[in-house]
């Protein structure tokens, strides 16, 4: 078991002992003494979790807690730090399909933070590069374009040009 699990368990003994800082401690040691490995290990983990439950001195006094304390870890949120000017909500882009060496590609209308290949509001088109002659390659549904580009959804590089190309073949 990884060091980490062992802290943890650990950890959720002190809730659910609501016993004194000794007894607690008493109780690490019994589950590190069972979980750890090596003696190295158990010491050293046994150490470091004594060095937090009796670093925090009187303030800290377990048999007063009923439960652990929560400890809140914060992750990396790219929405908090997304500029509305700089990155749009709402794009249209192609989303890759078909097998190995074979690309066949959707047109669709996706939200910006989404996965390339992930979930899509609506399908517009498809584009078949590796189309053999006489079968359709390129279909584009213009009005659904023009509505979506009414709302704001920016076109990505590729997309532009495959629109524009799809609408001079169509006139």
């Amino acid at each position: 078991m990884s060091e980490e699990r062992t802290l943890v368990r650990s950890v959720l003994l002190i809730g659910i002992a609501g016993d004194s800082r000794e007894g607690v401690a008493e109780q690490i040691r019994l589950t590190l003494r069972r979980r750890a490995k090596s003696r190295r290990r158990r010491d050293r983990l046994s150490q470091r979790l004594e060095s937090v439950l009796f670093a925090a001195g009187p303030a800290f006094d377990l048999a007063q807690h009923s439960s652990p304390p929560r400890v809140s870890i914060l992750t990396y949120n790219p929405r908090l730090f997304a500029v509305c000017g700089v990155f749009p909500m709402v794009v249209i882009r192609l989303q890759r399909g078909g097998a190995n060496k074979r690309p066949f590609y959707h047109l669709v209308v996706a939200d910006s933070r989404r996965a390339a290949s992930g979930k899509f509001l609506e399908r517009l088109g498809f584009y078949d590069p590796k189309a053999p002659q006489g079968r359709e390659a390129l279909r584009v549904n213009m009005e659904r374009v023009k509505h979506w580009r009414s709302k704001g959804a920016q076109l990505s590089d590729t997309a532009a040009r495959l629109v524009r190309q799809f609408a001079k073949k169509a006139a």
